[in-house]
């Protein structure tokens, strides 16, 4: 009802300047679905909200009224010390229990290669993807589609951001997978020549992953003569 209101408040203001213009001291015009009116009394303004069960409040004299502002499932914005409270997209998944991580690292072996495997499922269409990572050492990082494998390695151990909450990710991660043969390059930077860098895959927007598909991220040690480690984090959200 209240969205409905504020759609149709710029008609009625309209329409109540055009009564003013003509010298009417009271009038009512009401929207086209009945469930709130303005009131024109004295040359001023009112507008009046009704709900489904008929209750209803009006703009004081001061032009004040409680306006709801929410989606239609009923979820609304909080308002504390007469502000609007928001939070971002991402904020909001970690309230909805829907917002995953995996955090750790590894050694890679001089002149080696570590492997990630992500795999998703089928309701994995919208799990929106972040890898943020450090670095010891130089490294090549290079993220793939539509990989394939013989093994997928070593399950990762997923958390929901919400630690309150049992949900699961749909999304699967391992590490160390054997026989790995990348699909399609989607992303590839090389980084770092001093110690402890660090950067985002995906840059900032990330990604929104496929369903049912492989992806792979590799990393390569570009130092000569030693090994590097290499810290990650890998963060997504599902809807």
């Amino acid at each position: 009802m209240t969205s409905k209101l504020t759609a149709v408040i710029a008609v009625m203001c309209l329409v109540a300047t055009s009564i003013f213009g003509q010298g009417f001291s009271d009038a009512r015009i009401r929207d086209t679905a009945g469930g709130g009116f303005a009131t024109v009394t004295n040359n001023a303004l009112y507008v009046t909200s009704v709900d489904a069960s008929g209750a209803s409040s009006t703009f004081d004299a001061a032009g004040n009224l409680p306006v709801v502002i929410g989606d239609a499932s009923g979820e609304t914005v909080d308002v504390e010390d007469d502000s609007l409270v928001t939070i971002d997209r991402y904020h909001k998944r970690v309230h909805d229990s829907q917002a995953f991580y995996v955090k750790g690292f590894v050694d890679v072996a001089n002149g080696g290669t570590s492997n990630f495997v992500f795999i998703t499922g089928d309701n994995s269409s919208n799990a929106h993807f972040f890898v943020d990572f450090a670095a010891e050492g130089e490294v090549t990082i290079t993220a793939y589609s539509n990989s394939t494998y013989a093994s997928a390695g070593t399950a990762l151990t997923v958390e929901n951001r919400d630690l309150r909450n049992g949900n699961t990710a749909t999304l699967s991660l391992y590490g160390d997978a054997q026989a790995l043969t990348n699909g399609v390059q989607i992303w590839q930077a090389k980084l770092g020549s001093s110690r402890f860098f660090g950067g985002n895959v995906a840059d900032e927007g990330g990604w929104i992953l496929a369903s049912n598909t492989v992806y792979s991220l590799t990393v390569e040690n570009n130092v000569s003569g030693s090994a590097t480690w290499f810290d990650y984090l890998i963060d997504w959200y599902e809807e």
